[in-house]
């Protein structure tokens, strides 16, 4: 037997758990969702301009995404998902905090862990050739982490000019591919 053919329904903005981005219908696969930019606190330096973010569930087609777009020339990434960057920072460290998830509200955005979180993505940007940004320059970040849909509160915060590009699948695609990928035990 065949699988029906897939169809998207509207998600409403509310499923993004933050005030900051609009209301938007998403009729296909990809939105990318702008937000109404909030007065400029005073930057931390090093500076990350106007970063871009794959918000998705895993095994979505996120992977591909990012790796299409790392071939632009103006965009910087870590080489890959963000861990490192992230949950190397003790403040928000899900296992040091006593959280039960990798969920960071805009509170966890503390001058310092922003200012430390910057610091961290500028050492190990890289651009497409494998340089990095040079110094004195603003580059722009291209992220991709699976965990920061329950992040996007923190992130508009630590990067206040962010773009968004949510990345929908279908959940029966979706969860499918989750499965496959347990059972072949590269998880």
């Amino acid at each position: 037997t065949t699988a029906p053919a897939s169809t998207s329904t509207p998600v409403p903005a509310s499923a993004f758990a933050t005030p900051v981005l609009p209301k938007i219908s998403l009729q296909w696969g990809v939105a990318i969702l702008r937000q109404q930019p909030p007065p400029t606190p005073q930057a931390p330096s090093p500076r990350l301009v106007r970063p871009l973010i794959i918000v998705s569930a895993p095994r979505s087609g996120s992977t591909l995404l990012f790796e299409t777009l790392a071939h632009a020339p103006d965009l910087y990434t870590v080489g890959g998902e963000s861990h490192a960057q992230l949950e190397s920072i003790a403040a928000i460290r899900p296992a040091l905090q006593g959280y039960r998830s990798n969920r960071l509200e805009a509170g966890d955005a503390t001058p310092a862990v922003v200012a430390e979180l910057h610091a961290r993505f500028w050492q190990a940007l890289r651009d497409r050739d494998g340089r990095r940004p040079d110094a004195g320059t603003s580059p722009r970040l291209l992220e991709k982490t699976p965990k920061n849909a329950l992040r996007v509160p923190f992130l508009d915060a630590a990067f206040a000019d962010a773009q968004y590009v949510y990345l929908y699948r279908d959940p029966e695609e979706n969860v499918s591919s989750i499965i496959e990928g347990w059972e072949s035990g590269d998880f």
